[in-house]
């Protein structure tokens, strides 16, 4: 069993690794154009952006394309809401005070659930983490 993860000491490039691995089932890779893997979605941290980069297979006009953009679901929420779109369960709620609430279920597992003063799409983060097995601490 692994170490809990204690969010509020743990880096934004670890928490999103985290998810890219866990919650979007990436490959990581060392390489900002990895066209030698075979196993797509690719995350790859870019060193001199300090960003992470989400390399996914698409196909355009029947070719076979790679498409690589900035991943940041901590604080984008397209790119959180991209994780909601590989749930089957999800309920958010908004509280007084700016308070979050996230309540997410990938498949037949239990549903995962994560709050946040910082904003939804950090409260998804956290409940997507939960709801894949990975114990988040506060």
């Amino acid at each position: 069993m692994t170490e809990p993860i204690k969010w509020s000491e743990t880096s934004d490039k670890e928490k999103i690794r985290l998810i890219l691995t866990h919650v979007m089932g990436c490959t990581e890779s060392d390489s900002l154009y990895a066209l030698d893997i075979e196993k797509y979605p690719v995350a790859i941290w870019v060193d001199h952006l300090a960003c992470w980069f989400l390399e996914e297979e698409g196909k355009e006009d029947r070719r076979r394309i790679v498409k690589s953009r900035e991943f940041n679901p901590l604080h984008d929420m397209n790119d959180a809401w991209q994780m909601v779109g590989l749930s089957t369960g999800i309920e958010i709620q908004w509280a007084k005070g700016h308070h979050y609430y996230c309540g997410i279920r990938f498949g037949q597992d239990d549903i995962g659930e994560g709050t946040s003063m910082e904003g939804p799409a950090e409260a998804i983060c956290v409940a997507a983490l939960r709801a894949c097995g990975i114990e988040v601490v506060r």
